[in-house]
């Protein structure tokens, strides 16, 4: 099947683009795709520890705890969009969730040439 990017941009709470581009990504991996997920933009904000939803809203850090469980390891972080968004991360590893691994600007050019396809959310 497919290589599939899912390029996740929005922070977590402020439309339903987070959480569609979650379920897009966990739902592919059900119809047999090879599904990475990269976090940039403002999607950085969708990996901080201790988030509070607003009520009546899915903890979106929850369900990004499941994307192992769906044979989702290679989740990675865009370094540039942590410095211009949660600059503390860097220094200390531990404010964001442990289910990404940080990768740098030539990276993701060399991650895009490797994948059939970009879904961006």
């Amino acid at each position: 099947m497919a290589t599939l990017l899912i390029r996740q941009t929005h922070s977590p709470y402020d439309s339903s683009d987070a959480s569609e581009g979650l379920d897009f990504a966990l739902g592919a991996t059900n119809f047999g795709h090879n599904v990475i997920v990269l976090f940039s933009g403002r999607g950085v904000l969708q990996l901080l520890n201790n988030q509070a939803p607003p009520a009546g809203t899915k903890n979106h850090a929850k369900r990004l705890n499941l994307l192992p469980l769906y044979d989702i390891e290679k989740c990675y972080v865009c370094s540039r969009s942590l410095t211009d968004f949660f600059p503390a991360a860097l220094s200390d590893p531990t404010l964001l969730m442990n289910v990404v691994k940080p990768i740098e600007t030539k990276e993701i050019a060399s991650l895009l040439s490797q994948v059939d396809h970009v879904v961006t959310f």
